[in-house]
């Protein structure tokens, strides 16, 4: 597996952006090797978490068509694009499958886990 962090600015709200990027998710979620993609925002910083099947799978999609089409939207600057190597091995002792990780969100209480704008340490808060 491999692992793209990409993240941008835009001055555009929230209530902005759900529309469109929901018509991009519909049509992200097809992309080759494409095993899961975690949307991420901390205004004004937006972007996402993507983890492919391999590097080529990644390579593919920032060389595409439907990611030039992020990139060449004046209202998005700045852009940053991380490649990580993802470590199976660590992985697999801590992690779940994209696929099963939200069936196994709810604790015991059927409370998900974290709670809906939790506080922890150093006032961050887990939404």
């Amino acid at each position: 597996m491999h692992a793209v962090l990409v993240t941008f600015e835009s001055a555009a709200s929230l209530a902005d952006l759900e529309a469109p990027f929901a018509a991009y998710a519909d049509v992200v979620r097809s992309t080759p090797g494409l095993i899961a993609k975690i949307w991420l925002m901390d205004a004004p910083t937006v972007g996402g978490f993507h983890l492919f099947a391999d590097r080529a799978s990644a390579e593919g999609y920032l060389a595409g068509e439907l990611f030039a089409g992020i990139t060449t939207n004046p209202a998005f600057q700045q852009f940053r694009v991380e490649h990580f190597t993802v470590l199976h091995e660590l992985t697999a002792v801590t992690g779940r499958s994209a696929g099963t990780a939200h069936r196994h969100q709810l604790t015991a209480t059927g409370m998900p886990f974290p709670p809906p704008h939790h506080e922890v340490s150093q006032g961050v808060r887990l939404d």
